[in-house]
């Protein structure tokens, strides 16, 4: 099989390619406009399928430098820091309160229900917490950079099962929330 070594530049570049793929076919597919998917997602996917089918027929295999990959995400978690403020939280009133209550009651029950389910079927409950919180709340930036622990921990293929879990979640969480997000602001007249 043949090894497609990408370095940091192209795979940036391909990234790009991917994003404005993505903003052509949103654009020429009216159901994906309308449904609000996002462009990100379409490229992705789109890339997704192709590295597939390299794979599965073994025609090739592409690789990728994460030398950037690091950068961007530290980039991506300092700009999410900016925007905490315990102050604003508390003045912005009860319905964000319990919105926040509630994130912590689901952050448990996703990590405790994660956990028992694995230790039911005979694997380490630390792959429950990889389909938990690690990946359903903080995202393949968090999942990548808590998975090594994880196999350090004794789950080994932790990583690739928090972020396989994450872009499943970022995925689903995509192409189920905007038609519901369309639907609701076409009832709501928004």
């Amino acid at each position: 099989m043949t090894e497609i070594q990408l370095n940091m530049y192209h795979a940036l570049a391909l990234g790009a390619a991917m994003y404005a793929l993505g903003l052509v076919l949103t654009k020429k597919i009216p159901v994906l406009s309308r449904f609000c998917i996002p462009a990100p997602l379409v490229g992705g996917l789109c890339f997704a399928v192709f590295n597939t089918i390299l794979y599965a027929t073994g025609t090739a295999v592409i690789t990728f430098d994460d030398t950037l990959q690091t950068v961007f995400m530290i980039m991506f978690f300092t700009t999410v820091g900016f925007t905490v403020s315990i102050p604003l939280l508390f003045k912005s009133g009860k319905a964000v309160i319990m919105l926040l209550i509630l994130s912590i009651v689901m952050i448990i029950l996703q990590n405790a229900v994660g956990s028992g389910v694995m230790a039911l079927m005979g694997k380490n409950p630390l792959f429950g917490l990889a389909c938990g919180s690690i990946s359903m709340i903080g995202g393949p930036g968090t999942a990548a950079g808590i998975g090594p622990d994880l196999d350090a921990a004794g789950a080994i293929g932790g990583t690739t099962v928090a972020v396989a879990a994450a872009t499943f979640g970022l995925i689903f969480g995509s192409l189920l929330g905007g038609p519901i997000a369309r639907k609701l602001i076409v009832k709501n007249h928004l």
